[in-house]
């Protein structure tokens, strides 16, 4: 579960405009093991995500386009692989006059790819405003539209994890997913980059 907000600008000559973006995502993967490319070293899995992403925009600029929801849904096919980069031995180590011991440390690097096989996206068009306000009875989703099949979804995540002794994990990743919706002119595109410090606990 991950919520994101921030604000965008543009400045075009002497014309500047801003804009806010809320962003509330779920997705939920299960991964198998693949016994006959996997080894004390290497661990391949295979497996799929389901990934639900609802955007709420606002830009003043636009007047009665000012608001723009997007609710976008994907099936993704997914392969995680890792790698097992645990130090064995305890290792001393000198840094200028400095000394230090490096002890044992059970250690991982992974990397994950998703890919969108199906996906969907419910959203209104290119001219964001309905008639349902002209007519004065305003309907939140009014002339929304739903699409299937469409579009493009991709992502992936790089971490390291970094085993402590009472079963804790302290994980470091980078995150990073593109998706965008199907049609010409009402097109919606939007990227994510993203730093993660996780600290998982009581793991086996």
């Amino acid at each position: 579960l991950t919520y994101l907000t921030g604000k965008y600008s543009s400045n075009v000559g002497q014309e500047i405009a801003q804009s806010s973006v809320k962003t509330l995502s779920i997705s939920y993967s299960k991964l198998y093991i693949l016994p006959k490319f996997s080894n004390e070293k290497w661990n391949i899995k295979t497996g799929g995500q389901i990934y639900s992403t609802t955007n709420l925009r606002s830009n003043q600029s636009l007047q009665n386009n000012a608001t723009g929801i997007e609710i976008i849904t994907s099936l993704m096919g997914s392969i995680k692989t890792e790698r097992d980069v645990s130090r064995t031995t305890n290792k001393s180590k000198k840094f200028l006059f400095i000394k230090y011991n490096l002890k044992e440390r059970k250690r991982k690097l992974s990397y994950k790819l998703n890919i969108g096989l199906i996906n969907t996206s419910y959203r209104n068009g290119y001219n964001y405003s309905g008639q349902s306000g002209v007519l004065n009875t305003p309907k939140l989703f009014d002339d929304y539209q739903l699409s299937t099949f469409s579009g493009l979804n991709v992502g992936s995540e790089l971490n390291y994890d970094i085993h402590l002794k009472n079963k804790n994990i302290i994980e470091l990743s980078y995150n990073w997913n593109l998706y965008k919706t199907g049609g010409a002119f009402d097109q919606f595109e939007m990227v994510n980059h993203h730093l993660k410090f996780a600290f998982l606990f009581n793991t086996k």
